[in-house]
């Protein structure tokens, strides 16, 4: 015998399940019932046969009913309710019981839950009519007879069951949806556990990657520092020597006659001159290593102002014509018109297409150069367009890459440093355009290269900073700068969103102020000097702009006016170098203090050129050049900052704190410009003041952009925290 389904697993077919149980249950009561009736008929009765017979076969067909009700639900329903009604109407008529007609409600009751309503209304009429039509004749017409009773049972079965029934039914399928969408949760549910683990575990992967991309930048960062400081040295120590080579040799060219009575024939000349070609070809490769070091370096400013692009063409072509005299070569100019004035930097474009008429000359050998401008939609689209020896497909990919040439360029010219084209790339990059070639071998090359009409702000490097909000929409944020050492032009060429305000003073910078509500006012302050500039600052607030106080890679503290007069970058020419040292000595003695005894030599044959005006000394360290100043005065000092020993600005400070020496120009002669070489020590501030406590949200963005932007320098070996007090003294206290 199957159980009653459990609720919790209510399904469609849970409904006729349970009706399969109630068919099975009335069966066993009712055939137990007709055993019951059967015994005490045969006991206590008289033992009716024909009763007896007829309980047994209600017996027997309930217990085929309870056989069947698990397998043909339907069939034994009507078996069952079918087989009561008839042993009721034949114990009711044929044997004479009246009282029997009134078990007629047990079949409505069955019939109430197995059956439709319309079947329930026709069982309850037919019982009716049936114990109507058998009722014996003493009994038709009694008020209570079973035929009354029947009607009306099964009218209020019809009127209240159903309503249950269908409320019923209605509960057990909701219930069975329950069931089913509780259990579609419960696997959901699964699920969801299953993608929260999954994605605890991707999290835990993400925030490893998070850490390995973070170590892996710091690494990069590491490693374009350590490039940028490894190019910038090779070009040190490069330019030095170079500095020598070019200095003899423009001696030997220009003043031959310093070196006495010498034979100059054409093939010594020429050969001098071919060296001297080769020593610059090496310098403009040193100056394109560090034009490629600072561009990486986000260090090479661009300084953009409305532009004839045609004049910046006419101006390019006529400087390249030149290296065609020589060649059947024609160089034309197609521009197309009008073309739309550019904001951008005249000297880098130039540049730029200098480079690629230099290469179309260099590798064209008839035929023609043409340089076509025309605008295409939002921007101009130049093209230079050569008859030379092209370029194969499979070389095109490679041909912008730094230290990369072509083979056939490789062939055709010794003289290309595979630089030009990258420093050309990124020239146009930093303008927002972009650079590409069409080339055949044997048919030619064109080089394009587009430029944006509207400027674009590009950053090649360094992640995106959001733009400065102006209280106008139209209207660029003004900055008033108070320097007077190069600071406005330096920012003008960086920070070309903002509107840069130069004033020499506070005064100046308070009339600005005035006149035009700038975003803020910037004090440029030698390193350690904030505290110098107390009253400055406070005079400013009073104008209700915030201040920001910071050193600037720009200005006399980088030159150090305490110590040095002017300061001198190698490779220096001989021209400048007289020029500087008659700036500061007409005549006189000049000391040379440099470990490189090139060097010296090459100051000596200059200062031989310009006659008996001045009388040279040397010095090859710091010490001597001490002992020497000591010994016997000078007019000037040339004083090389890199010494063995202690170093150029040591020497100063040491020459400038005695007073005998106090007045004593030094210039400064190094292959590093002064912001290369300023001492790490000196303490540096970026300070941020204004009237008025700053809003919550305000200081954390200030704080969050410091954090973006500083980065920490920690040294190899941090000292150790000294302790606060001795075990001892911890114990005792």
């Amino acid at each position: 015998m199957a159980s009653v389904v459990s609720p919790g697993l209510l399904t469609d077919a849970s409904w006729r399940d349970l009706r399969q149980e109630v068919v099975a249950r009335a069966a066993i009561v009712i055939g137990a019932g007709a055993l019951v009736a059967w015994w005490y008929l045969m006991t206590f009765a008289g033992g009716r046969v024909d009763a007896a017979v007829l309980l047994i076969l209600l017996f027997l067909s309930a217990l085929a009913c309870w056989r069947l009700a698990y397998r043909r639900q339907g069939l034994a329903s009507g078996l069952l309710i079918a087989s009561l009604s008839g042993a009721i109407l034949a114990a009711y008529a044929w044997l004479g019981l009246p009282w029997v007609g009134y078990f007629g409600a047990i079949p409505l009751a069955l019939a109430s839950v197995l059956l439709p309503s319309w079947l329930l209304l026709a069982l309850g009429g037919a019982l009716a009519l049936g114990l109507w039509a058998l009722a014996p004749i003493a009994q038709p017409t009694a008020w209570l007879s079973p035929t009354a009773l029947l009607v009306m049972l099964a009218l209020l079965l019809i009127s209240a069951l159903h309503v249950w029934r269908a409320t019923l039914e209605a509960a057990w399928r909701h219930s069975a949806q329950a069931a089913e969408l509780a259990a579609e949760a419960r696997q959901q549910r699964g699920e969801v556990h299953r993608l929260n683990r999954a994605l605890e575990l991707a999290n835990d992967l993400l925030r490893r990657h998070y850490r390995e991309l973070a170590a892996a930048r710091r690494e990069a960062e590491k490693a374009r520092h350590l490039k940028e400081q490894f190019a910038m040295n090779v070009s040190h120590e490069l330019r030095t020597p170079l500095n020598i080579i070019l200095g003899f040799l423009e001696v030997m060219q220009r003043f031959p006659e310093v070196y006495g009575d010498v034979q100059w024939t054409p093939t010594l000349r020429r050969d001098i001159a071919e060296i001297q070609r080769s020593a610059r070809h090496l310098s403009d490769l040193v100056d394109d290593i560090l034009d490629l070091a600072r561009i990486e370096a986000l260090k090479m400013p661009i300084r953009r102002e409305p532009t004839s692009l045609r004049d910046v063409i006419e101006e390019a072509v006529e400087v390249a014509s030149r290296l065609l005299r020589e060649k059947p070569v024609q160089m034309r100019v197609e521009l197309s018109e009008p073309l739309p004035q550019l904001f951008i930097d005249r000297t880098r474009i130039r540049q730029v297409l200098l480079n690629l008429l230099a290469n179309a000359s260099r590798f064209t050998e008839r035929g023609e150069i043409c340089v076509r401008a025309v605008q295409q939609g939002e921007e101009v689209i130049v093209s230079v367009r050569d008859t030379g020896v092209g370029i194969a497909p499979e070389q095109v990919a490679t041909l912008f890459v730094e230290f990369h040439q072509a083979p056939v360029y490789q062939q055709a010219s010794a003289s290309g440093k595979g630089l030009g084209l990258a420093i050309a790339r990124r020239f146009v990059e930093m303008h927002g355009g972009r650079i590409w070639v069409e080339s055949q071998l044997g048919q030619g090359s064109t080089f394009f290269f587009s430029l944006p009409i509207a400027a674009k702000q590009v950053g090649l490097l360094a992640p995106p900073t959001p733009p400065i909000e102006s209280p106008l929409a139209s209207e660029r944020p003004a900055l008033v700068v108070i320097d007077q050492d190069g600071g406005v032009a330096y920012l003008r060429r960086r920070l070309e969103e903002v509107e840069i305000l130069g004033a020499a003073d506070a005064e100046g910078a308070r009339a600005l102020a005035y006149e035009r509500h700038p975003q803020a006012i910037l004090l440029n302050l030698p390193p350690g000097a904030r505290d110098l500039a107390e009253g400055v600052r406070k005079s400013l607030l009073t104008m209700g702009a915030p201040v920001i106080e910071c050193s600037l890679p720009v200005g006399s503290w980088l030159l150090h006016r305490e110590l040095f007069n002017d300061w001198l970058v190698k490779p220096v020419s001989g021209e400048r170098l007289l020029q500087v040292i008659g700036r500061y000595c007409a005549r006189g003695r000049v000391l040379v203090v440099d470990d490189d005894r090139s060097f010296i030599q090459l100051v000596r044959r200059l200062l031989q050129t310009a006659g008996e005006r001045y009388q040279m000394e040397w010095a090859y360290d710091g010490e001597e050049v001490l002992n020497k100043l000591r010994a016997q005065a000078s007019d000037l000092l040339l004083l090389d900052i890199a010494l063995p020993g202690p170093d150029g600005r040591l020497v100063a400070q040491l020459i400038r704190e005695d007073a005998n020496l106090a007045g004593l120009p030094i210039v400064a002669v190094s292959a590093s410009p002064p912001e290369w070489t300023a001492p790490p020590g000196d303490l540096h501030t970026f300070a941020v003041s204004r009237r008025g406590p700053f809003s919550e949200e305000d200081l954390l963005h200030l704080i969050q952009s410091a954090l973006r932007q500083i980065k920490p320098h920690y040294a190899d070996e941090l000292p150790a925290p000294e302790p606060s007090a001795s075990p001892d003294e911890r114990s005792a206290s």
